[in-house]
């Protein structure tokens, strides 16, 4: 199975296999996008900054009851092994 099928395949099954979340006023959530994520080689973008994304969620938005939604593109998990993410 090439790529793009795989990717569609999985992210339509994930897609119909999720449940419908009802938002309220009370609700608070924080969304993150395009953090482009890698395993902390020199073509990794996010390395530089991870520290100081870990430190916003454990020091403000966690205690606060935010909730964290990942968005964007995370096609390029399919290109890291888990073992070498940092």
């Amino acid at each position: 199975m090439n790529r793009e099928v795989f990717s569609y395949t999985t992210l339509n099954t994930l897609f119909r296999s999720s449940p419908t979340v009802q938002l309220s006023d009370a609700d608070k959530y924080v969304i993150f996008s395009d953090l482009h994520m890698g395993n902390g080689g020199k073509t990794d973008d996010f390395s530089r900054n991870s520290d100081m994304f870990i430190q916003v969620l454990r020091n403000y938005y966690l205690p606060k009851g935010y909730t964290l939604i990942l968005n964007g593109l995370f096609s390029f998990f399919m290109d890291i092994r888990l073992h070498n993410v940092t």
